[in-house]
């Protein structure tokens, strides 16, 4: 007797395999760009006259204050301009005092019929002209304290000085910078977003700012300008991002990203 295999379909119970759907973020996606943290001011500055180094009262690294005098030119020669000056001054007062006494004498002669019509005139002209020399001698005597205060180098702006002269007694020419100085706190963050962007990111927004060569960041960074026209080159619009930085943690000149909301 032979034996013939049969096929015995078996139904077997089938489970259904449940599909995880990725739930969407509760947090809105940001947009990151990267660019450089320039300081909120720069100063190259120098002495609006040329002279000799006499002092040096900033160095390098050191934090200064509006007005803070940073160096000194040699004011020997201006301060003896301002005393010469003061002397004019002096003497054309005298004479205006003694021209306008001699101009009040005749005016009571020519009353009383003593002098003429004419010698009154002239002692009269001749005040006026005295009165004149004093105020000549006074524009230069302002011009001499204004050239005297020019030897000395007054910081416009608060900031941190990146560069100064090592060494005093030298000769320095009229414009020439001396000393450099940065705004270090806020900084600005300089870089680019697409045109699209523009509908999200606005002035006063905060964003998220990191330095991409350390663990510096902040949540406080403000959106500061956005310049309505783009680059040329690239066709991305400048964005200038104000970052606090009282506390030093970000360093000026160097890379950082920013993180921009997107609707």
């Amino acid at each position: 007797m032979k034996w013939w295999p049969v096929a015995v379909l078996v139904s077997l119970p089938v489970f259904a395999q449940e599909t995880s759907i990725p739930k969407p973020e509760d947090k809105k996606g940001r947009d990151e760009v990267t660019g450089v943290l320039a300081p909120s001011k720069l100063g190259p500055w120098g002495f609006e006259v040329g002279g000799r180094l006499l002092k040096t009262l900033a160095q390098k690294g050191q934090v200064i204050q509006l007005g803070q005098v940073l160096g000194q030119l040699d004011p020997e020669i201006a301060d003896a301009q301002v005393a010469q000056a003061e002397a004019a001054v002096a003497a054309a007062e005298a004479g205006a005092e003694m021209a306008l006494d001699v101009a009040g004498r005749n005016e009571k002669l020519k009353a009383e019929g003593s002098v003429s019509d004419l010698q009154s005139r002239g002692a009269a002209a001749t005040a006026k002209q005295a009165q004149a020399q004093v105020l000549a001698a006074k524009a230069q005597l302002a011009q001499a304290r204004a050239a005297r205060r020019k030897h000395d180098l007054r910081a416009p702006f608060g900031g941190t000085v990146v560069d100064a002269p090592d060494q005093i007694g030298g000769m320095v020419g009229p414009g020439v910078p001396v000393y450099i100085v940065q705004q270090l706190d806020p900084l600005i963050l300089k870089t680019t977003i697409a045109e699209g962007a523009r509908a999200y990111v606005k002035p006063g927004q905060k964003v998220r700012v990191q330095a991409i060569g350390s663990n510096a960041a902040t949540d406080d960074a403000v959106v500061k300008v956005i310049i309505p026209a783009a680059d040329p080159q690239t066709r991305r619009i400048p964005v200038e991002i104000a970052v606090p930085n009282a506390d030093g943690r970000f360093t000026a000149n160097t890379l950082a990203k920013a993180f921009l909301p997107q609707p």
